[in-house]
């Protein structure tokens, strides 16, 4: 299957001089096309108001190549018109930021030269470019790729990258590489601890290199400052790759929490925050998920650390608000049990939600499951390592409330196989299940049939209604189906 990838490679310092040229006449382009589309839109003119397209701000640009003192080519200050326009759009605002030259200003802006992919060839290990033969340290050999469109970019070192599109051919992949379903609840001591008791405690990059960093800030040596920023970012980036990595090998199913960066990152713990790169471990999570064909789904985790994961009762004994922040571990008041508080998250797989909506995101799975073909050989080796005990029809949950058995198709990623995964929620009262065990009667010593659970267990009991109307709710019960109706999936 072809698909297409972007490489990133570092062009020789040589070439700075060059590329500086070029980026200031892209930011000149730039600045005419924001310049432009804000005089369009003022209100005291009489003329109606006009959004500028790509391809109009492109014949508003026609001939600035052939200006004296330009740089740039006829491709490259196309290709700057439609970024402009597409980000416009984006944003849905009337401007956007000025790009600035000036090296020496606080609001420079990095060097950005973007190109089209009939613009640049690669020969003799160099690429040639607008009549440049640029060369770069080629760890990926580029010849045998075919290259699309990119850009040059500069980081705030002043070294300047190729970030390049190019088509490669990959295994169709069908089904994930592993069986399990595991939900992650993101914090700042821990970065991410997992439902089945894990965690993953990295190394606080930021907070060993402060030292060496406040050295080099109090003597103005502004280039060991941004050295030590760059191997700051290097360090927590191949960290976050090599466990993100794992995971989808070894899950088909990933939960994690929607936990506010932006926000926290303006409160006392913004260190910590950026430090944590939560928003960094979600993005390479979901598009190596969608990669490796495993579920994957951000869900709301509010009240998941005062939710009991047994019982699933948000008890007057539970941490609540930010005077409840600094207790890490509860006792449960309706069923005893006692855990440390950043357990209790993820054991509620995903972070946060009720029965009904952990329901609906193993019936995601399962659909999504049933599109792939279904092996039998594979089938056979999870038949093998799941136990004897949990493989029993007691163990099964069934995904919707209907009492009638599912008919899906078996698959390598079933229902069963995704409830068997996670032993714990067959122990949630408020999950609806098929059937349930009975002790063997003492007289006859046999084992009574299962008997059937009704669909919503409350306390105090209440009688169950059969009209179309609203279910009634118990006192307990409210806070779980609030929170669960409040969030939509997707």
């Amino acid at each position: 299957m072809e698909t297409v990838k972007t490489l990133k490679l570092r062009i020789k310092d040589k070439h700075a001089k060059a590329m500086l040229a070029m980026a200031r006449d892209v930011n000149t382009v730039w600045n005419f096309c924001n310049e432009t589309q804000y005089r369009s839109l003022k209100r005291y003119c009489n003329r109606p108001k006009v959004w500028l397209s790509g391809f109009d701000l492109q014949k508003l640009t026609a001939g600035f190549s052939k200006c004296e003192g330009v740089r740039v080519d006829s491709r490259t200050v196309q290709e700057t018109c439609k970024e402009f326009a597409t980000r416009l759009k984006q944003f849905k605002r009337q401007k956007l930021n000025w790009r600035v030259s000036n090296r020496k200003s606080p609001k420079y802006s990095l060097g950005w030269v973007p190109f089209k992919g009939e613009g640049i060839k690669y020969k003799n290990g160099q690429l040639h470019f607008n009549g440049l033969q640029i060369g770069l340290w080629d760890s990926y050999g580029l010849s045998k790729y075919e290259l699309g469109a990119g850009s040059f970019n500069e980081d705030s070192r002043g070294r300047w990258y190729v970030n390049i599109a190019v088509k490669v051919e990959v295994e169709e992949k069908r089904v994930p590489d592993g069986s399990d379903v595991i939900g992650i609840d993101l914090g700042l001591k821990t970065l991410a601890t997992y439902s089945d008791g894990e965690k993953f405690e990295p190394k606080r990059f930021y907070r060993e290199s402060e030292q060496a960093l406040g050295i080099a800030q109090r003597a103005n040596k502004k280039r060991r400052v941004k050295a030590i920023h760059a191997k700051i970012a290097n360090q927590r980036k191949d960290a976050i790759h090599k466990e993100t990595s794992a995971l989808v090998k070894r899950h088909a199913g990933i939960f994690v929490g929607n936990v506010n960066a932006k926000v926290l990152a303006k409160t006392s713990m913004a260190k910590s925050v950026h430090d944590a790169a939560w928003t960094t471990f979600r993005t390479q999570l979901k598009y190596k998920a969608i990669r490796q064909c495993v579920v994957f789904a951000e869900v709301n985790e509010a009240f998941s650390t005062q939710t009991c994961s047994c019982c699933g009762v948000i008890s007057a004994s539970s941490p609540k608000g930010r005077a409840g922040l600094g207790i890490r571990q509860w006792t449960c008041c309706s069923c005893g049990s006692a855990r440390p508080r950043h357990e209790r998250g993820p054991e509620h797989c995903p972070p946060g939600t009720s029965g009904a909506r952990w329901r609906n995101l193993r019936g995601l799975a399962r659909r999504g499951s049933q599109q792939q073909d279904a092996s039998v050989a594979t089938a056979g080796q999870m038949a093998a390592a799941t136990p004897a005990s949990a493989a029993t029809p007691e163990a099964a949950i069934p995904i919707t409330q209907s009492p009638a058995p599912s008919s899906a198709p078996t698959a390598n990623l079933t229902a069963d196989s995704l409830a068997l995964a996670t032993p714990r929620f067959a122990e949630r009262p408020d999950e609806p299940r098929s059937v349930q065990p009975q002790p063997a009667s003492a007289s006859s010593g046999t084992a009574q049939p299962p008997a059937r659970r009704p669909a919503a267990v409350t306390t105090p009991p209440v009688s169950v209604k059969t009209t179309p109307s609203a279910p009634d709710r118990s006192p307990a019960q409210k806070p779980a189906a609030l929170h669960a109706g409040d969030i939509k999936l997707f």
